[in-house]
């Protein structure tokens, strides 16, 4: 799975801890791009898929 989000002054994020004894793989950093307008298009995806207390709004 790959996961990408927009950084800005509404975003948020929350990350835990992974305790396993399996391999895992990690990619970090960021991801520059011009200003476009991709914020339709991931909303359209992403529409359903919050829970209830997720919202951010």
């Amino acid at each position: 799975m790959l996961v990408m989000f927009e950084v800005s002054q509404r975003s948020w994020h929350m990350v835990t801890e992974v305790l396993s004894h399996k391999g895992r793989l990690s990619l970090h950093g960021w991801f520059h791009h011009t200003a476009c307008n991709v914020s339709d298009k991931v909303k359209s995806v992403s529409e359903g898929k919050l829970k209830p207390d997720m919202n951010i709004t």
